[in-house]
């Protein structure tokens, strides 16, 4: 995901850098700096809308990274995102129940 995501607002900007400077400047303020998951999540997010907004409707970064397939796999990390969230919720409630037990002994 990360990856895509600097891939498409790299090459991005790269176009609009001489085709449309005003566009240009609305890609320089996204970032595909990486982070937590759910930073990656947001970042990438943020360029997928900025992608579906850009004046090249048809235009794609590369073969691979279609709006499609960029859609699927941010969908995908956000489902593994939750399950993980809910897994270490899970978890930290455990332990804490095993903690409570632990002080009446």
């Amino acid at each position: 995901m990360h990856d895509w995501t600097r891939e498409g607002l790299g090459k991005a900007r790269s176009k609009y850098r001489r085709d449309n400077p005003e566009v240009y400047q609305s890609l320089r303020l996204l970032r595909a700096t990486g982070g937590d998951q759910q930073d990656l999540l947001n970042q990438s997010w943020a360029w997928y809308r900025a992608w579906l907004q850009l004046p090249d409707a048809d235009w794609t970064p590369s073969a691979e990274i279609t709006k499609a397939a960029f859609l699927a796999l941010h969908e995908e990390a956000r489902t593994k995102l939750a399950a993980i969230v809910a897994a270490e919720a899970a978890t930290k409630s455990k332990r804490a129940a095993l903690n409570a037990e632990a002080d009446d002994l």
